[in-house]
């Protein structure tokens, strides 16, 4: 079971878990010498079992040194095991204040008093959720609010009686209760500083993140990869290392490549690397992802579609289907393409897309992923003619991408057509009409107009298949 997945191991374990334990507790108790002794670390870790269980699920998937698990893991081991060491002593304190020894009138006062505080807090959270008002600043301010209430409410019923029977404090190390007397600034003035130090430092962080990103990194940093050779077989952490890129082989495929190109970030500083089929979807759940555009836009939903999951996507496809609506869903993730081969082809599918929404039939996309320009170079750029009416067209393309962001509030990705292999297409009238140079005139008319501008953001087609073009066919 230890070589299986991580699923197929959380299933299995409570059937075998218990082998060892019981192992390891008759093996102790064989021997006299075995019972008196034990190893101290262990024993000192133990402690704090139940905390380091807690947290390490939040620590799993921090990153402080990338390419080098190992190291990382001693890194965040170290601070995890800081953390629960402070969180059980905190915990001992807070357990002896609520719940003093031999006072059991106080502890059930105490224990009825967190049972309404967590009602309450409970239906607050149920109200925002209603209210839709759920985002970083309303927790923020709302546990800011709650943790200092719960300070005060703590020491105005526990403290006084706590320091004086509480373990390994004595109460002459504090003055009499006469003495201690405290004013209301003496009471409000340490969790207002603890707030005030901890929206200093989280603003200081904040502020640190946004000056990083603006200067070194930019979600249009994804299409500055470059396609690297790499070995199927070299290890995961070396991959990471050298190229930011992860080795998306299984050890069955290994032994049968040789080399591959993938295309990877070696010189990015965002942090883009490769998600799994399960990564993508659960990160994707419940959103609406609509296709629209030709066929190199199709051949990206198709490719999704493999990525997500589904390995027969985009097999071999006749005429009938080739050129149609297609859809799926993986769990609550909605895909869908919408064939469009011209530009008005593509307007015309939004507005459908905008009218649908506004009807409520159905709701609107999260994604939308549009691309076009081919089709219209090869039908509709005979005469000057067409040519002033496809300028007409790809300033109300532009609009309409505009419109759709505002009104949806939807990512909105602009496929920029790749490279083309002017010698592998089937037909002279394709090679005349569709060759690279017409293509990248139809870029450029494209990129005046202002259609990239318009959207959130550009998938560079050319950026990605410039290395590869003598592998792309008709």
């Amino acid at each position: 079971p230890l070589r299986k997945s991580a699923t197929v191991y959380n299933l299995s374990h409570p059937y075998f878990g218990i082998i060892p334990t019981l192992l390891l507790v008759n093996l102790r108790s064989v021997n006299c010498w075995l019972r008196e002794h034990h190893i101290g670390m262990l024993a000192w870790l133990g402690k704090y079992s139940l905390e380091i269980y807690i947290l390490h699920h939040h620590a799993i998937n921090i990153v402080f040194i990338r390419g080098y698990p190992r190291c990382n893991f001693l890194a965040v081991s170290v601070i995890l095991i800081f953390t629960a060491r402070l969180l059980h002593n905190i915990t001992s304190v807070i357990r002896h204040m609520l719940l003093p020894a031999n006072e059991e009138e106080k502890c059930w006062q105490n224990t009825v008093a967190c049972s309404v505080g967590i009602m309450i807090l409970y239906a607050a959270a149920c109200i925002l959720t209603w209210a839709e008002a759920v985002s970083l600043g309303t927790i923020s301010t709302i546990t800011m609010i709650v943790g200092i209430l719960l300070y005060q409410v703590l020491m105005e019923m526990t403290w006084s009686d706590y320091r004086g029977t509480a373990p390994k404090l004595k109460k002459n190390q504090y003055e009499d209760d006469e003495e201690a007397e405290e004013g209301g600034t003496t009471k409000v003035s340490p969790p207002l500083l603890a707030t005030l130090s901890i929206f200093l430092l989280g603003y200081a962080l904040y502020q640190s993140v946004l000056t990083n990103t603006s200067h070194s990194c930019n979600p249009n940093h994804a299409n500055k990869g470059r396609w690297v050779p790499l070995n199927a077989c070299l290890a995961r952490t070396q991959l990471d290392r050298n190229w930011n890129a992860i080795n998306y082989f299984g050890p069955t495929q290994c032994s049968t490549l040789n080399t591959t190109e993938q295309w990877a970030w070696p010189e990015d500083t965002c942090g883009f690397h490769y998600h799994s089929g399960s990564e993508l979807r659960q990160k994707l759940q419940e959103r609406r992802i609509v296709f629209i555009g030709d066929s190199s836009v199709r051949k990206l939903y198709h490719s999704f579609c493999r990525f997500a999951g589904d390995l027969t996507a985009g097999g071999y496809e006749g005429t009938s289907t080739s050129h149609s609506d297609a859809s799926t869903s993986f769990g609550s993730t909605s895909l869908e393409f919408k064939w469009a081969p011209l530009s008005v082809d593509i307007i015309t599918k939004i507005k459908s897309t905008k009218a649908s929404f506004s009807t409520e039939r159905e709701g609107g996309p999260d994604i939308i992923i549009a691309g076009g320009g081919v089709w219209d170079k090869l039908h509709l750029s005979v005469t000057d003619e067409d040519q002033s009416s496809q300028e007409e067209t790809i300033k109300t393309l532009a609009s309409e991408l505009k419109s759709t962001r505002k009104m949806f509030g939807a990512s909105v990705v602009w496929f920029v057509p790749p490279i083309i292999n002017t010698v592998a297409l089937n037909s002279d009238e394709k090679r005349s009409q569709i060759s690279e140079g017409n293509i990248e005139e139809m870029r450029r008319m494209y990129h005046e107009i202002g259609v990239p501008q318009s959207a959130s953001f550009i998938l560079d087609g050319p950026q990605f298949t410039q290395d590869r073009v003598s592998d792309s066919f008709d």
